[in-house]
């Protein structure tokens, strides 16, 4: 059983083939005795379940309890024995779940917005479900999935809820395992509909909804600034950059529609640019993340009035965002609305009674034009906000993003603490709140192209990303993408430029 609304968010890249759903027969069902462990959560749905698929193994195998420290590390849900395992509940019932979504390994993980129950693939939403809709004693789903730990395997099913678990183990025996051969696919996401109202999970009442290789995907974004709506200092999206960008390995490109208060309407002020750089964009090959902005550079505006700022500029994202997912825009939302509130001389009380209005009006209107996922990002000052201010961040979004920086002249180990810190506590957020996290921007200093980089930066250009980069695989649950705030022509600069950039291959090699 999976308790409604969990989340442990991860990725890997897409580039990988995982297992498939037929290597069952050889590393689980036909293994040698007492080479696999069965791992019984203590709920009478998922252990039940877990023996549909234990009754079908050729030799007798070991069934554990997770409550047993000898063989579960209590504190974080580590196996302690060897070998492949089959696992029944999500990870809020399962503590070894749980462990192999933090490290992120799970193709299929839960989310859920306040209208939605969904399934992620990393960054990507494989199924959702209206929670309008749901009622799990006539309706429930539930994924069935195979991934790796090292030469580990793992064999893993659980449901929204218990009836979607037991449906799991039934689905299993009677359809799965007598045509095993035919399952080229690493996951199934499978829906369970009670036809003849009896409330006992059938096989003939379950079918696929969606399935796909037991890979993930994962945001691996530049993010190009304000500047570079400047005439002067544009980045070319030439056929040569955008292939040193795919080489290097993002897949996504970070872009702003920036909006200017004019009366009591934001007006765009660089449409045409922007049309231009997604098109280039996805001829290419790439994903497109457009943020609209309020700040036209780096000056923050103020604003006649917070009742001007809703109306104008939810009107101005709803004006836009349809027209760019018609261009193809893959990922939409809004940046860091708590540093504008911050410089307009609100009270904290404003500030936070302001955001917990605006950030979930701000992500509905999104969802009421944009079929899209929505990433919201927000900066470090998270912490100085509101409880409620802070949840309203997570309200009806598919990821949040953390904007971490630092000053200038820190030592090594400051740098390596600031992002260690901030990550994992960010990532521990956004895992109570059942949404995936990334980080929505690295950044090193405020760059402008065609500008002289500070001696500090250029020295320890690579040395803090490599903190970043470290602090980010460490963090659990696994997030979902990285945006690398910069302009892709500074990899040039001396003197760690290009090792820079290699460094940021090796990492994205590594998500």
């Amino acid at each position: 059983m999976i308790v409604l609304g969990v989340t442990p968010f991860v990725s890997r890249d897409l580039t990988a083939t995982g297992p498939a759903l037929n290597q069952l027969s050889t590393t689980i069902l036909s293994a040698p005795a007492g080479t696999i462990h069965f791992v019984r959560t203590g709920n009478i749905y998922d252990d039940s379940a877990l023996g549909f698929v234990y009754a079908k193994c050729s030799s007798p195998q070991n069934i554990v309890t997770q409550a047993d420290s000898s063989k579960v590390t209590q504190s974080t849900g580590a196996p302690e024995f060897a070998g492949s395992m089959v696992l029944f509940g999500g990870c809020m019932a399962n503590k070894v779940e749980d462990y192999y979504e933090g490290l992120g390994c799970a193709p299929i993980t839960f989310s859920m917005d306040v209208n939605r129950f969904k399934f992620m693939r990393g960054a990507a939403i494989a199924y959702s479900v209206l929670r309008s809709t749901y009622d799990y004693n006539r309706v429930d789903y539930f994924v069935i999935q195979i991934y790796m730990n090292g030469s580990r395997t793992i064999f893993s099913v659980w449901g929204i809820a218990q009836t979607g678990t037991y449906a799991g183990g039934v689905y299993f025996c009677d359809v799965i395992c007598p045509n095993l051969s035919a399952y080229t696919q690493g996951y199934l996401i499978c829906k369970w509909t009670d036809l003849n109202n009896d409330g006992i999970q059938q096989s003939n009442e379950i079918t696929v909804v969606a399935s796909g290789e037991s890979t993930r995907a994962t945001v691996k974004a530049l993010h190009l600034g304000p500047w570079i709506y400047n005439q002067q200092l544009r980045p070319m999206f030439t056929d040569e950059y955008l292939a040193k960008m795919k080489a290097t390995g993002f897949n996504t490109v970070q872009l702003f529609l920036t909006g200017q208060l004019q009366g009591n309407i934001y007006a765009a002020i660089n449409l045409n640019y922007l049309y231009e750089c997604i098109s280039n964009v996805k001829r290419a090959g790439l994903a497109v993340w457009v943020t609209p902005t309020a700040s036209p550079g780096k000056d923050i505006p103020q604003l006649p009035s917070y009742s001007v700022f809703k109306t104008a500029f939810l009107d101005f994202v709803r004006t836009n965002a349809q027209t760019l997912q018609g261009m193809g825009v893959d990922y939409f939302g809004v940046s860091e609305v708590e540093m504008l509130f911050a410089n307009q001389g609100w009270s904290s009380d404003d500030i936070n009674k302001n955001l917990i209005d605006f950030m979930p009006l701000a992500a509905s209107t999104i969802r009421q034009v944009f079929s899209g996922r929505i990433i919201l990002q927000i900066s470090d000052s998270i912490w100085t906000l509101s409880a409620e201010a802070v949840d309203a961040y997570f309200k009806d979004v598919d990821i949040v993003g953390c904007d971490v920086g630092f000053s200038e002249n820190l030592s090594e180990e400051n740098i390596r603490h600031i992002f260690s810190d901030s990550y994992q506590k960010f990532a521990t957020l956004a895992k109570g709140k059942h949404v995936p996290w990334m980080v929505g921007e690295y950044w090193m200093c405020e760059f402008v192209p065609g500008t002289s980089l500070p001696d500090y930066v250029r020295q320890n250009e690579l040395r803090n990303a490599q903190s970043a980069f470290d602090a980010y695989l460490k963090a659990t649950p696994r997030g979902v993408g990285f945006s690398w705030d910069d302009d892709f022509a500074s990899f040039t600069l001396q003197p760690y430029g290009e090792a820079t950039r290699q460094a940021i291959k090796a990492f994205f090699g590594q998500i």
